[in-house]
Parts: C-alpha cells; structure tokens; sequence
C-alpha cells in the first residue's frame, strides 16, 4: 500500500542488468498489463507465423503471428535472424561489455561469444558495439554479420566472435540494407547520408546526393525493384529515389520535413506499384500507390517500428512506444493492409505497475495503474484500459488509484498533475485538485505519490507529494494543506488512515508521525531508534489497533494503535520496500533483500522465491487471505521483471 517514486521509475528504464527468466516454481504468476514499448521486430523470412520483438528490456517470441508472446532472452538491444538459415539467430546483450550471442535452435538455446574485454587482438574493435544501433547477417552465409554503430560499420565473418571495423568515414550508421536481387550490394544509411557497397560491405563510397537533405536514419528498398528506394529521416521527413538512390526527392505532401521513425515496403497481392508504410510520432501512415499518395492508417501511437512479410502483402505489424497521447504501447496487427488494427501484445509484460487497488465488493476485479489506468475482471487474466479523457501528455503517469470502499464505480488517480476523480469506473474523469498546490505555485500541478480514502468515511481523503500532506472533507472538490505536519528527515513515502476515524493518519517519512485531529497537530511515533527511515505502513484489516512499519531497521509491529512498538522481524525495508497484510493477519515485507512472509506477522518469516528484488509495492487481496500481489518496475538484479505479479499459497 505504499506510494512509487517516480525517480525510482525513471532510473529503471535506464538500467540493463543481466537477468534471468522468471521460474515456473518462484510462484509468482505475471498480470502484465500486457504491452510495452516495441524497439524492433523481426518476421521469420519464410514463416509469417513466427516473429521476434524487442523492448527495452529483452526479447519476445511469437509463433502464432502475434497472437501471443513467451519471453525469451533479456537485455537484448538488438537481434537479427540469418535469411539464408532462419534457425540462426543473432542478439546483442549488456552494455559494457556488450555480449554478441548467437542461437542455431531459433532462440531456444544461446551461446555467448567472449566479450570484447575478454579476447585479445583483434577483437578490439569489436568495443564500439556499445553503440550499435543495428545489426544484420549477410543473406548469404549466416556467419557474415554486420553492426550499424556510431562508429562506423563493424564486420564479423565467424559468427560475431571476432569484429573488425571495415569502415568509419560516413559517421554514425543508423541502419544497413542488401539490396535483395544482389547482396554484394549493401546501402548504409547514416548521419551524412547514405553510402553504398558494391563488395559486399569491406569498401565504401558516399552514394546519391542529389536532393538527400537530410540524415538517413532508416533504409527501405523495393524487394521486386531494386531502382525504388525510400529513406526515412528522424529530422527531415521521408525522401524517394526510382533510379537506386543516385537521386532523391522529398515526399511533402504529408509528411513535410516532419520525423518519419521507420519505412517498410510490401507488394499487395496483383499490384503493379509496391504499399509503402512509415511510421512517426503520430501514427502509421500508408501509400497504396508506391508512394504517391499517403494516409494515416493508425493514427495516435507513437510508432517504431513496421514490419512486413513477403509471402501475407496483408498482413503488417506495428510497434510502437509510450507517446504523449497516452495510448497503451505495444504490437498491432493488421490483416487487411492496414485498414483496421488489433492490439497483438497478449504475454509482453514490460509495462511498469505503479499502484494496485481492488473492487470491494466483487472478488478478482482488480485495477492497476502505469500511465494510464487498466481495469481487470478475472483476476488480472486480461485488461482493459480506462483512463477515459485523463490528459494524454507524453509525461502523464498515474502513481496511485483508489477504489472508493463504498461504491466501486467512483476511482481516485494521484497522478503528477494532480487528483482526478471517476465517478463511473473510468469512463470519464474531472479533475479534483483545488488547493492541491505547493504555497506560491502558479498552478495546481502537485505531483501526488500517496493518495488515501478514509474507509469510513470515504469523501475524506490525503493526498500527499514527497514533502507535504493535503487534506480533503468533499471527495476532493477543496483540498487543505496541512501545515502543521513538520518538516521530515526524509521525504514523505507512505500515508495510513484509520479505518475507523478519518482524522487519525499516521505518515512515513523517515520518522513515522500521526495525527489524531485530521492533522491539525502531530506526535512522533515512538518507533525504532530514532534516527532510521521508515517507508511502509500497513494495519491489521481484522484490528485496525494492529499495525506495521517497514524500515532500515526492519518490521515493528503495534498492538495498540500505535504507542508502542515491537521490533518482530529484521527485514530491512529500504529504498522502495513495502508492507501488505491479508484478511486471515498474515504479513507480506518485501524490498531488495526480498519478500518474506509470516502467517502471524510476528514469527515464522520466510523468504518467498521470485521476483522480490525492488518491488515497488505489495497488495493482499481483501477477497483472499492466501494471495498477495507485488508490483515492479524494470530492473531487478538476478531477475528482470516489470509489470503486475500474483502469488498464491502461503
């Protein structure tokens, strides 16, 4: 029941970590929400029923066209499958240093070349691979690899054991591209343009200046006609060119000198001129006509990638990112060349979980928030969002949503722009956050990491930032900041109101204090050592005089609402552990080290396998006194695992 720092957020999407595939005997049951953002996807070359995607955070498999997802190998920044043997497939891992691995089984088994630090001369040019953005296998001999780095263009023609740089005069190289009837010919598009090998890439020469403008970030070249060409650049739109890239004219008519983020060409079924897809920040955009004309196919996603088959000109996948509009990131699919799509991410569980609540009254309806807020009615099995008309800024994310007790259809959203109330489960949304500002703030944008109802008397409510507690009496129509709550040694992490009396709320933020006037005056708890930070909370649903603190120094327990305190477990809850206790009184604390259960919260803890490391939250399930729910975000040292997981059984 505890908030999420959003700072804690923000550094997992930037960690790589290695990591392992959740075991089927950890207990734990990933919830999703499904999605994620997609960073590439690659189709079989002869089985359109088989595809790869990459997120931020590994590898997915599909064999049944992206109807499901299994996870595969994490970490990985980019793979490439071998056209002339399928079965082989590339993958790079790991920052520094950057691992090359390689499969001859499709992904189900991997070997690891030894990494640039471990091999002597002249595998040190194969460091640069930090920063390679792409890497292909030459159509002919599945051991010939190339990597688009920003160094250069890197060459391996053992399997990527060992890399020599064949060329870095053209600056960073986003993409390379053979052209399909003759490898030996091979394009790179770069941040100087684009450049062309007629040797199969050892040499290269500048290649069509003629109207190029702008970078080549991305390569697309006709599978049936070598001559027509598209690039796609990040800054400069979408340029063509019908004589092999020798010349180039920009496409304005929709484009203009706006990003285009991907470009992909397939031939439909009769069609003397090839469909041609781009994608950008706002939508997929297609041309029936070899790029004459253009219109918006999947309007409002922020798309990444296009991938295309030749043998389904019907089908074609999208993947897209978390964009400002707010639409949940994933795969879609369409089999009718783009004229309506289906969201096609079932099993990819790289969306964050920021808060769990669930229905009073209706067993296995749960609600879960990331950056929009997702509604589940069989126990997290499947997922609709409802975030209704909250704002669709690109920053907009929602820390914590609360069921109102007495009526399951009114949703609380502490969001980083404030309070939003729902009044007929998610379908539409009012913002509530008069008085909800720091003194002297121009607007009401408090970013709220803790939002409480009073389960007595739900229309109270406190809504808290990492510094200051608010207060309101009129379901959030007016809010108060309570001034009187003295500065903290540490910032404000956790809130818990009585379930009794809505003016009795205990915070934690660093030291633990209560309230026992609806925050017209403060007391230290007397807890701990006095000079530990506390960060979790939780009371007893049976006897709310029952109650817990998570801290450094690790789990006390409260029988009398809070006056005095017994250390009963030396679980120390750092960073962003937390605290849940079921129905039947057995106590769940988890953080780094962690998560540990005792069916009494007093004795008898024990270390529940799995995903504990760095769980942003834990939640019983009120319905359930054997289940417990733990929420996560992105990196895990020993475990790599983002999104909504479920336990059954202690």
């Amino acid at each position: 029941m505890k908030a999420v720092s959003l700072v804690f957020v923000f550094f997992s999407l930037f960690a790589g970590l290695a990591a392992r595939p959740l075991a089927a005997d950890d207990g734990w049951v990933p919830l999703g929400p499904p999605g994620g953002s997609i960073t590439q996807l690659v189709v079989h070359p002869r089985n359109a029923q088989l595809l790869w995607a990459v997120t931020p955070y590994g590898m997915y498999k599909s064999v049944d066209g992206g109807a499901s997802w299994h996870e595969g190998l994490r970490d990985v920044k980019t793979l490439a499958v071998a056209p002339s043997d399928p079965d082989t497939v590339y993958a790079l891992t790991g920052v520094v240093p950057v691992r090359v691995n390689r499969s001859s089984d499709g992904g189900r088994t991997w070997t690891v070349a030894l990494p640039c630090g471990d091999q002597p001369s002249p595998c040190c040019g194969c460091v640069p691979l930090t920063s390679s953005r792409e890497i292909v296998v030459d159509p002919r001999n599945p051991q010939t690899v190339f990597a688009a780095s920003s160094r250069g263009v890197f060459k391996s023609v053992d399997g990527g054991a060992k890399w020599r740089k064949v060329d870095d005069s053209f600056g960073a190289v986003a993409t390379l591209v053979f052209q399909p009837q003759n490898p030996s010919i091979v394009f790179a598009g770069s941040s100087s343009g684009v450049f062309k090998s007629t040797d199969g890439g050892d040499s290269w020469a500048p290649w069509g200046r003629g109207g190029l403008t702008a970078t080549a970030d991305h390569l697309a070249i006709d599978p049936r006609n070598p001559s027509r060409m598209w690039v796609g650049s990040t800054f400069g739109g979408l340029f063509q060119s019908t004589d092999g890239g020798v010349h180039w004219k920009q496409v304005r008519s929709i484009f203009g000198n706006s990003t285009v983020s991907i470009v992909a060409v397939s031939h439909a079924a009769g069609a003397a001129l090839p469909v041609v897809w781009a994608g950008n920040f706002l939508s997929v955009y297609r041309s029936l006509d070899g790029g004459a004309t253009w219109a918006a196919v999947l309007p409002n996603r922020q798309v990444t990638v296009i991938a295309t088959h030749p043998s389904r000109p019907d089908v074609v996948w999208a993947g897209t990112q978390q964009s400002f509009r707010r639409l949940t990131p994933g795969i879609y699919k369409s089999v009718n060349r783009g004229t309506t799509w289906r969201f096609s991410s079932a099993g990819i569980f790289d969306l964050c979980a920021m808060s769990l609540d669930f229905d009073p009254v209706t067993p296995g309806v749960l609600w879960a928030t990331c950056f929009g807020v997702y509604r589940s009615a069989d126990g997290g099995a499947t997922w609709t969002e409802r975030s209704g008309n909250l704002p669709g800024f690109e920053n907009f994310f929602v820390d914590e949503l609360r069921v109102d007790p007495h009526d399951p259809q009114t949703l609380w959203a502490g969001t980083n722009r404030g309070v939003y109330v729902s009044e007929d489960g998610g379908a539409t949304w009012e913002a509530r956050r008069d008085g909800l500002h720091a003194p002297g703030a121009p607007t009401p944008f408090v970013q709220v990491i803790a939002l409480r109802l009073a389960p007595s008397n739900p229309v109270v409510a406190y809504a808290a930032d990492l510094a200051r507690l608010f207060r309101t009496v009129d379901a959030g129509r007016h809010w108060t900041l309570l001034a009187s709550l003295p500065p903290l040694s540490y910032r404000l992490l956790d809130v818990l109101v009585d379930p009794r009396d809505p003016d009795v709320v205990f915070v934690a933020g660093g030291e633990v204090r209560v309230s026992r006037d609806g925050g017209a005056t403060w007391d230290r708890v007397p807890v701990g050592n006095g000079t530990s930070i506390f960060r979790a909370l939780a009371a007893d649903p049976r006897n709310p005089d029952v109650l817990y603190a998570g801290g450094e120094e690790g789990v006390f327990r409260s029988t009398d609402g809070g006056h005095a305190w017994q250390l009963v477990a030396a679980i120390p809850i750092t960073w962003q552990g937390d605290l849940a206790v079921s129905p039947a009184g057995g106590v769940w604390a988890g953080d780094i080290g962690g998560i540990y259960f005792s069916p009494d919260g007093v004795s008898g803890w024990t270390l529940v396998p799995g995903i504990a490391p760095y769980t942003l939250f834990l939640e019983a399930d009120p319905h359930d006194p054997s289940t417990v729910f733990a929420g996560t975000s992105a990196a895990i040292p020993g475990g790599y695992f983002n999104g909504l997981f479920r336990h059954t059984g202690d």
